[in-house]
């Protein structure tokens, strides 16, 4: 979807160039109705994919339930080159358009 495309796109490059990791977005609008993943280290979609599904060290498995919802009809992604990680991806998705 490209408006959620356009979001994730802008976070993912703002943290990057910042070095920011997390879900608070800096100068970036937040769809209304989104759930969100961001991964950290990896550039190509199967990795990211596979680090979001396993959510090692990860208090819940929020990435996970995201991700095999349903319901979630729409995902704009965006990979960006990041300070710390070399990486990082978001992937903001949404069941409402």
């Amino acid at each position: 979807d490209k408006l959620l495309w356009d979001y994730a796109y802008c976070h993912a490059f703002k943290s990057g160039r910042k070095g920011i990791v997390g879900h608070k977005r800096v100068g970036c609008k937040s769809p209304e109705f989104y759930s969100e993943c961001c991964a950290y280290g990896f550039d190509k979609a199967v990795d990211i994919v596979v680090q979001l599904l396993i959510d090692y060290n990860v208090k819940d498995l929020g990435h996970r339930r995201i991700i095999l919802d349903p319901s979630q009809k729409f995902l704009g992604a965006s990979i960006q080159s990041h300070k710390d990680y070399r990486f990082n991806a978001v992937l903001d998705f949404s069941y409402y358009k």
